[in-house]
């Protein structure tokens, strides 16, 4: 079983970089979040993760009195 389950982890990341490479990696960065994503194929979901992001960050703060030190960076990865 944990065979399979490398050979499986390995063919996904070899899928995953076959795709980073045909596509551009672009960035967008607003005062709280700093967003990785492949251009153009990713692009139409960037509005709505920013929006999503910060009306989370902005719950957290309000409720718990939680904001974060630094940036937060994430890469979006939308798998087909």
């Amino acid at each position: 079983m944990r065979s399979v389950t490398s050979v499986l982890l390995a063919s996904l990341a070899i899928l995953v970089s076959g795709q980073a490479g045909a596509q551009q990696l672009s960035q967008v960065e607003t005062d709280k979040l700093r967003l990785l994503y492949f251009d153009p194929s990713e692009t139409y979901l960037v509005p709505l993760v920013i929006q999503t992001f910060h009306n989370s960050a902005d719950r957290q703060d309000s409720i718990f009195g939680y904001v974060p030190d630094a940036l937060t960076a994430r890469i979006l990865e939308w798998l087909r």
